[in-house]
């Protein structure tokens, strides 16, 4: 019986782990609003790769929230990464 029970258990939770995937979306933020990208990466090192990418290189939002955040944070609404975007 406590086989079976551990076996199911193991299947359960296998099953939602298929079925529930975090994703992750970038963040800009400052004393006053905040934007996110929209996007819905499946893995949190390809979102702090883009953000990175984003402060390396800038772009409009960079620009808009210099003095801010840029963040990545997970569907769970967990802030996974941040650092301060330079003025």
């Amino acid at each position: 019986m406590f086989i079976l029970r551990s076996t199911f258990t193991i299947f359960a939770a296998q099953i939602l782990k298929l079925t529930y995937m975090k994703t992750y979306d970038i963040y800009f933020s400052d004393d006053d609003s905040y934007d996110n990208k929209g996007f819905s990466l499946k893995t949190m090192e390809k979102a702090i790769h883009m953000a990175e990418d984003m402060l390396k290189k800038g772009n409009a939002l960079t620009e808009e929230y210099a003095g801010g955040t840029i963040s990545v944070v997970d569907s769970d609404g967990e802030t996974v990464w941040s650092k301060p975007i330079p003025e």
